[in-house]
C-alpha cells in the first residue's frame, strides 16, 4: 500500500517549513501543533522531518507515553541518547564541552566528570541540555521534535521550556505536538503555549475523507458512503482508517452492509473494533499485543515475548501477523501503529491482571540490567502489596532520581514505596522530605518534622531536623527554624563539637537576620565564641558570626574585619547543609567599603557552583556579585549579574527565595542606573513596603521605593519611606550606617524640604556611629548629607570636602552624585565657570559607572550653568 497523502494541512506546512527556513538563519522558534486523538498530528510531524533532512537539518525525535511520564528525562534521552552514544570520541567532546558535560554523563552513563556528591539541583541539568542542543546546532540547524508531549515527563518539558525561552539565537526549530481533550495535562504545556506558535488541526472535509478512502482502497467511494464515514469518524483520519481496516477484514460484506455497520463503528467504540481485530488472530497475538501495551514504547522482542509467555519464534512470527494487520507498526522498534491503539488493548485489562503484568514487566527489565527509573515506571502501576522488593526498587529509582536533578519524580516514587509499605518508614520518609525540600518546599516540613518527631535513630532524627530547619527558613516559619536549631544544639552540644560550633553559628545567623539583633543574641554567640582560634570550619563559621555581629553593632572596622577574613578556606558545610556564614561575611566586605575583594568571592561561589552543576543555587552568586558591583559604582556589571540571576530563577515557579533576591536585586541595579520603567516592570509582584525582618534579604523593597519615589521627585513620599525603614532597621538591630544606610539618605531628602533639625538629628547618631566604625565611604556620604544642611558657602566647602574623600575612597557613582550637588551649589552661588568644570566632570563619572540617571540631573544643571543668567 502506497503512503497516505497529507490532506488539507497545506498551511500548517507552509508554517512549519517558514520556521524551518528561519531556523537555518539562526533565528529559532517553538511550533506547537494541537489537535484531537487521531487528527494527523503525528503524520505532520513527520512530513515535517523528512522536510527537514532533505534540507540538510540534524532531526531528532523523541515521543512521550502514559508509562514513560515517570522516566526523569526520557523524553529528553529519546531525543539525544542513541546521537550521543554513536559518536565519536571527537563529536563528543565538542557537543559535551562546557555546561553540556552532565548531560553527556545522564545519556552515556559516564559519572566520571562529576566534581561533588550529592543531587543536582533542577535547573543543572535542563541547561545542560540546552548547551548540547545549542552545541549540536553549531554543526548544522537542528530540528527537535515532540510527539505526544502531553504525556512527556516533567524534568524533559522544564528542560523544553528553558530552551524554548532561548530559541531566538539558535538554529533550533522545536516542534511540538500535544492531544487535546486528555482529563489533565502538565502544567508545562500552558507555559510552552505562551511561547510557541499554535497549529490547531481540524477534522478533514467530506471532499478529503472521499481522497483519503480512494488511496486506502484504490477506488474513489460512492457519496452516501463517504457521507456516513464523515457521520461515523467526524472526519478524524485515524478513525476513518480504522473503520475501513474494520470493514475489510469482515468478508463479504455488501455496500450496503458496509453502510450500516459504519454505526457501530463511531468513535466512542473505535477499541471494541481494535480488540475484535486482534482476536482473530488468536490467543498469542493477544498475549503479545497485551505484553506490548503493557511494557510501553519500543520495548524488546525478547523482553515481550517473557511477559506474554511465549518463545521468541513464536512472537516474531506473531508480531509480523499484527505488523500486516496494522495493528503494530511496520519495522522496529515494536510500536503499535497509533497511541489509540495501545490505549485500547491496554485498557481492556482489568486493574488485577494490569497490576499483576506490570509487576511481571519490572522482574523482566530487572533481569535485563535496566535502569532503576524505568523499572519503577511499572512498580508505580502496581497495586501495593507489601512487597520487599518493590519498596527496594523503588527506593532504589528515588536515589537515582535526586542524583538526575529530578526532585518531584524522585517524591513520586518515595511516595509509592511508602504506599506498599515498608517495614520501616522513616528512612523513606527522610528521602521523600529532601526530595520535597525542593520539588514541593510547602509539603516538605510536614514530613521532615513527622520523621523528626518519631526518629529513635539519632543519625535519622539529627538529619531530619537540619534539613527541617533550612526548609522551614525557606517557608518563611523562621521562630520554628530557630527552635528547631536549637534542639538539634542541645543535643550534639557534648557529642560533637564542630557540628555544635556550626550549628550556633547558623543559630546566629537566623535569630539575628530573621526574628532581630538583640543583646542576649549578641552575648550568646561571644560565649559560643570564646577560646575558639579558627582552626577549624566550625570555628571559622563562629567567628565569623561574631565579626558580622560586631559589624552591626559599629564595632572598629579592623576589628570586623579580623574575625571575618584572617583564614584562606571558607567554611562551607555545617554536618550537610550549607552554611550562610560566608556569603554573609561577604555581603559584610561589600557594605564596608572592600566592593573587589568581595566580588572576588562572589565570582568564586558562581564559579564554583556551576562546577558543581547547581545551576539555580549560581543565581545567589550572581545576585550578591551583583550587589557587590553596585555598591562599588560598576552599575553596568551589576545590571548583568542581576539579570543572569533572574533569567535563571524565572525558570522555577512561584515567587522563590532565589526569585525574589534576583528581582531585588536587579530592581537595584535598575534604580541605580535611573532606570525609573525597568524598575517598575522588575518590580511588580513584589509589596515595595517590606523591610527587615519581612524579607528574604537586602536590598529591602521600602528602601527601593524610597529610592524610586526620590528619583520621580516625590519628596515626602521618598522621607516617609527612609525613616519608616529607618525604625526597621533601629528595631532589627542593624545599626552601622555603612549599611543600611538610612540615615544620611534621609538627612539629605529631610534638608531639601527644610526639615533640616529632623536632619541633624538623624546625622549626629550617624556621625557617631560611623566614626567608631571608621569606613572612609560611609563618613564621605555623611559629610555630604550635613553639608546640605548648611549655609551655601559652608555648604560648598564642606561638598568638595566631600568630593575628595570619595575621588580617593570610592565609589564613582556616589562621587558623581555629590559633583551634582556641589556643582548645583556652585551654579546657584553664580560660580558659573567652576560650576560647569565640576558638571562636566560629573557627567563624566556618572557615564562611564552607568549611572544614567545622575548623568541626567548632571547634563539638566550643565544647561543651566550655560545661561548668561542666574
Amino acid at each position: 500500500m502506497n503512503e497516505l497523502p497529507l490532506l488539507e494541512r497545506e498551511s500548517e506546512v507552509e508554517a512549519l517549513k517558514t520556521a524551518l527556513e528561519a531556523a537555518a538563519r539562526g533565528a529559532g522558534s517553538l511550533i506547537l501543533v494541537e489537535g484531537s486523538a487521531g487528527i494527523g498530528k503525528t503524520r505532520l510531524l513527520q512530513e515535517t522531518a523528512q522536510l527537514a533532512e532533505s534540507t540538510g537539518f540534524l532531526v531528532r525525535e523523541a515521543r512521550g507515553g502514559e508509562l514513560e511520564k515517570e522516566l526523569p528525562f526520557g523524553v529528553a534521552r529519546q531525543l539525544f541518547e542513541r546521537l550521543v552514544q554513536g559518536a565519536t570520541a571527537e563529536q563528543r567532546e565538542r557537543w559535551l564541552s562546557g555546561s553540556a558535560t552532565q548531560a553527556g554523563d545522564l545519556l552515556t552513563g559516564s559519572s566520571e566528570q562529576v566534581t561533588v556528591k550529592g543531587p543536582s539541583d533542577p535547573l543543572t541539568i535542563s541547561n545542560s541540555f540546552y548547551w548540547l542542543a545549542a552545541n549540536l546546532s553549531t554543526d548544522r540547524p537542528l530540528l527537535l521534535i515532540i510527539d505526544d508531549a502531553q504525556w512527556s515527563d516533567a524534568p524533559s518539558l522544564r528542560f523544553v521550556t528553558f530552551l524554548a525561552r532561548r530559541l531566538r539565537d539558535l538554529s533550533v526549530a522545536l516542534v511540538i505536538g500535544v492531544r487535546t481533550g486528555e482529563p489533565s495535562e502538565p502544567e508545562e504545556l500552558a507555559i510552552l503555549r505562551m511561547e510557541s506558535v499554535p497549529l490547531q488541526l481540524g477534522p478533514l472535509s467530506a471532499h478529503s475523507v472521499g481522497d483519503l478512502i480512494t488511496s486506502w482502497s484504490g477506488s474513489r467511494p460512492a457519496s452516501d458512503f463517504t457521507d456516513a464515514c464523515v457521520s461515523a469518524t467526524g472526519g478524524n483520519p485515524f478513525l476513518v482508517l480504522e473503520v475501513l481496516r474494520e470493514l475489510a477484514s469482515e468478508q463479504g460484506i455488501s455496500d450496503g452492509d458496509a453502510i450500516a455497520s459504519l454505526e457501530r463503528l463511531a468513535p466512542e467504540n473505535v477499541s471494541r473494533t481494535v480488540l475484535f481485530r486482534l482476536a482473530r488472530f488468536g490467543a498469542d497475538a493477544i498475549s503479545l499485543a497485551r505484553a506490548i501495551a503493557v511494557l510501553g514504547r519500543a520495548p524488546r522482542l525478547r523482553q515481550a515475548a517473557d511477559l506474554a509467555l511465549l518463545d521468541e519464534d513464536t512472537a516474531r512470527q506473531v508480531s509480523d501477523d499484527l505488523r500486516r494487520a496494522e495493528i503494530l507498526a511496520s519495522g522496529l522498534p515494536l510500536d503499535f501503529v497509533h497511541p489509540l491503539v495501545r490505549q485500547a488493548i491496554y485498557g481492556e485489562l482489568f486493574e488485577a491482571k494490569r497490576s499483576a503484568a506490570h509487576r511481571s514487566a519490572a522482574e523482566i527489565l530487572a533481569h535485563s540490567d535496566a535502569p532503576p527509573t524505568e523499572i519503577a515506571a511499572h512498580l508505580l502501576a502496581c497495586v501495593p502489596e507489601g512487597d520487599p522488593w518493590v519498596v527496594e526498587r523503588l527506593e532504589e529509582a528515588g536515589r537515582s532520581a535526586l542524583d538526575d536533578g529530578a526532585f518531584d519524580t524522585a517524591a513520586s516514587y518515595f511516595e509509592r514505596a511508602l504506599q506498599e509499605p515498608p517495614k520501616d518508614d522513616l528512612p523513606l520518609r527522610l528521602l521523600l522530605g529532601k526530595a520535597l525540600f525542593v520539588a514541593d518546599i510547602f509539603r516538605a516540613p510536614l514530613v521532615l518534622a513527622d520523621v523528626a518527631g518519631r526518629a529513635t535513630d539519632e543519625h535519622i532524627r539529627l538529619e531530619a531536623e537540619m534539613v527541617l530547619s533550612y526548609s522551614q527558613i525557606q517557608t518563611g516559619n523562621l521562630a520554628e527554624a530557630g527552635r528547631t536549631t536549637d534542639s538539634v544544639i542541645e543535643r550534639v552540644r557534648e557529642k560533637e563539637r564542630e557540628l555544635f560550633l556550626g550549628l550556633e553559628a547558623q543559630r546566629y545567623f537566623l535569630v539575628a537576620f530573621f526574628s532581630g539583633r538583640r543583646p542576649e543574641v549578641s552575648r550568646r554567640i561571644e560565649r559560643v565564641a570564646d577560646g575558639v582560634l579558627g582552626a577549624t570550619t566550625a570555628e571559622i563559621a563562629v567567628r565569623q558570626a561574631v565579626g558580622i555581629d560586631k559589624y552591626c553593632d559599629c564595632a572598629p572596622l579592623d576589628e570586623v574585619l579580623g574575625l571575618i577574613f584572617p583564614h584562606p578556606n571558607w567554611p562551607w558545610m555545617i554536618g550537610s547543609i550549607e552554611s550562610p556564614l560566608p556569603i554573609m561575611a561577604a555581603k559584610i566586605l561589600s557594605w564596608s567599603g572592600y566592593w573587589d575583594r568581595a566580588a572576588e568571592f562572589f565570582e568564586m561561589v558562581v564559579r564554583e557552583r556551576r562546577q558543581q552543576r547547581r545551576i539555580l543555587a549560581s543565581a545567589n552568586g550572581h545576585t550578591f556579585l551583583s550587589e557587590a558591583f553596585r555598591l562599588g559604582g560598576r552599575l553596568h556589571d551589576a545590571e548583568t549579574e542581576a539579570r543572569t540571576a533572574w533569567e535563571i530563577t524565572k525558570t522555577v515557579e512561584g515567587l522563590s527565595s532565589y526569585m525574589w533576591l534576583s528581582m531585588t536585586a536587579l530592581g537595584a541595579a535598575l534604580l541605580a542606573r535611573g532606570d525609573i520603567s525597568g524598575f517598575k516592570e522588575v518590580m511588580g509582584p513584589i509589596d515595595l513596603s517590606l523591610g527587615p525582618l519581612e524579607t528574604p534579604a537586602n536590598p529591602f523593597p521600602i528602601e527601593l521605593r524610597a529610592g524610586l519615589r526620590l528619583e520621580e521627585g516625590d519628596l515626602e513620599g521618598a522621607a516617609a519611606d527612609l525613616l519608616s525603614f529607618g525604625e526597621k532597621s533601629e528595631k532589627a538591630g542593624l545599626l552601622n550606617p555603612a549599611y543600611p544606610s538610612w540615615r544620611q539618605d534621609a538627612a539629605e531628602v529631610l534638608a531639601a524640604l527644610g526639615r533640616v533639625e529632623e536632619a541633624h538629628e538623624l546625622l549626629a547618631v550617624a556621625e557617631e556611629r560611623a566614626q567608631r566604625f571608621g569606613a572612609p565611604h560611609t563618613l564621605a556620604a555623611i559629610l555630604r548629607a550635613r553639608a546640605m544642611t548648611e549655609s551655601r558657602d559652608r555648604s560648598i566647602d564642606m561638598l568638595r570636602e566631600a568630593s575628595v574623600a570619595f575621588s580617593s575612597s570610592g565609589p564613582p557613582h556616589q562621587l558623581a552624585h555629590t559633583l551634582v550637588v556641589l556643582g548645583g551649589a556652585l551654579r546657584r552661588r553664580g560660580d558659573r565657570a567652576e560650576a560647569r568644570e565640576v558638571l562636566s566632570q560629573a557627567a563624566t563619572v556618572a557615564e562611564a559607572c552607568g549611572a544614567g540617571g545622575i548623568e541626567g540631573r548632571a547634563r539638566d544643571e550643565l544647561i543651566a550653568a550655560r545661561k548668561s543668567v542666574v
